[in-house]
């Protein structure tokens, strides 16, 4: 279980009247007022720490300071460090910053309680500062009876504001602690992104891997400003999101990948009886996850044939084919294959002619080359002759399938003729069926794509599960090697939500 805390830095919101926040009012102090907030509390020290603008600043400040032992020996380095939108060197374009410098000076000369947030934006563009300028200033109120105040201490916050801009991390980015990766998050700015940092930040993080230090990794979040949390949130979520959340399933979930019955290690084992097909390919997760005394799973993913197995075995718990022990997982991930029978057979006939054919072949060939120019040579296409290929293993000094022929099939040929739209039409509370498809009309029938959108966009019911429906671009049917990176935007985020957090 994770805890998430969002602190008001010194000089600003709550901790504005909080005693013991001593000057002076810089990065140091800021950061060193998290370590005493941690130690106050007797929390655990965090795993990650997210800070935007100054405090992506004092962000770097406390995973320095942690790696130089200044919080005492129970501190713990974070794992990830996250600075939105804010340059870790020392700024050498200050003319943006002393308009802000200016403005502050600006606010010790305004009456107080102030009239409005409308009052103050046209006050402070009179004076001649910026709309943008304006309008983030005045944000920062709060109500005061009838009237608003600032939410901030104006004379510590142009003490840190300085602070800031003064701070360097170059080092602390050059060499990081084994362990952390520093993320930076940044706009396309080229008013707070001098061509040269952004330079220094792509050599950075383009170095090889080194187990001795640890990564520097680079975002950029087109189409926005400063703030990027409030003008691109769910750009920001879908970049952030996958890496927080890897640190979460790696402390508290089990990960297993499975060899359907006829492949891989799968092939030779035991117990494994026919028929082969998706019914009995179901079943012997359910009788692994039994035979170990596992629990049972929350998340269950299938790609292609592996797909129609993983809506099998979702079918199966819902009907109670596996005991009253067996619990319905949560979430059934379906990758490029549709969930009703196929309606063009005909492509699936070349693959098991391909199959059928392999029976001709010798059981062992010198090489992965061998076989695909023996397959081509057969007359089949380039991308079926590449596909089996790549499912060979070692076997001394030549290569063998990594599947049994027979088995694979007629585990092929049951999915094939495989139905589970009524499983989608009632999906069981609980559950999201969630398909992730590529844009292929080969594969993707218009009818089948307009059933599924249909399924997608039905309204709330609380008394069944949810289906959603996501689009790959630019991906074959490998979507895991095509676009490895667009799957897990899309599917780490909504497994991350099932872990639970405390806020």
């Amino acid at each position: 279980m994770y805890m998430m805390v969002v602190v008001d830095l010194r000089n600003h919101g709550r901790s504005v009247d909080r005693e013991g926040l001593s000057p002076p009012h810089d990065t140091p102090n800021a950061a060193r007022d998290l370590a005493n907030l941690i130690k106050s509390l007797d929390w655990a020290w965090p795993d990650v720490v997210i800070g935007h603008s100054v405090g992506g600043k004092i962000a770097l400040q406390f995973a320095s300071s942690c790696a130089n032992g200044d919080y005492g020996d129970s501190a713990q380095l974070p794992k990830q460090v996250w600075a939105l939108d804010s340059v870790p060197g020392k700024v050498k374009n200050k003319s943006h910053y002393e308009e802000m410098e200016k403005a502050f000076h600006t606010l010790q000369t305004l009456p107080t309680p102030i009239q409005s947030q409308e009052w103050l934006v046209d006050h402070l563009m009179n004076l001649g500062f910026s709309k943008f300028l304006s309008e983030w200033i005045s944000s920062s109120l709060k109500k005061f009876g009838e009237h608003m105040t600032f939410s901030f201490d104006i004379d510590g916050v142009i003490q840190m504001f300085e602070s800031t801009r003064n701070s360097d991390y170059w080092s602390l980015l050059e060499e990081p602690p084994k362990g952390i990766e520093i993320c930076v998050v940044r706009s396309e700015s080229r008013v707070t992104w001098d061509p040269d940092v952004v330079k220094r930040l792509e050599s950075l993080a383009s170095r090889e891997s080194d187990e001795s230090r640890g990564k520097v990794s680079v975002h950029v979040v087109p189409r926005s400003g400063h703030w990027i949390y409030k003008d691109e949130p769910k750009r920001l979520l879908e970049v952030m999101t996958p890496k927080i959340a890897a640190l979460v399933l790696l402390v508290n979930w089990r990960m297993v990948l499975v060899d359907l019955r006829c492949h891989g290690n799968s092939t030779d084992r035991e117990g494994l009886a026919p028929p082969n097909d998706t019914a009995n390919a179901a079943r012997d997760l359910a009788n692994l996850v039994k035979s170990l005394d596992w629990d049972w799973p929350d998340v269950v993913i299938g790609h292609s044939l592996g797909g129609k197995v993983a809506l099998q075995y979702a079918l199966s718990c819902a009907n109670g084919d596996y005991g009253d022990s067996a619990q319905l997982p949560k979430q059934v991930w379906v990758i490029d294959v549709g969930p009703g029978k196929a309606e063009d057979k005909s492509q699936y006939q070349e693959l098991v002619d391909a199959l059928q054919k392999l029976h001709t072949l010798p059981s062992l060939f010198p090489s992965q080359e061998w076989l695909l120019n023996q397959m081509i040579d057969l007359g089949f296409p380039k991308f079926l002759s590449e596909w089996i290929s790549n499912s060979l293993k070692k076997s001394g000094e030549y290569m063998t399938f990594s599947f049994n022929i027979d088995g694979a099939i007629q585990l092929f040929e049951s999915a094939v003729e495989s139905d589970y739209w009524s499983l989608l039409e009632e999906t069981p509370k609980g559950m999201e069926i969630a398909i992730v498809r590529t844009e292929s009309q080969l594969s993707w029938t218009q009818d089948v794509v307009e059933r599924l959108e249909s399924l997608a966009s039905r309204e709330s019911d609380e008394s069944r599960g949810k289906v959603l429906v996501y689009v790959v671009s630019d991906s074959g049917h490998w979507i895991y090697k095509d676009q490895p990176e667009r799957l897990l935007e899309i599917m780490t985020p909504k497994i991350a939500s099932l872990v639970h957090f405390k806020l």
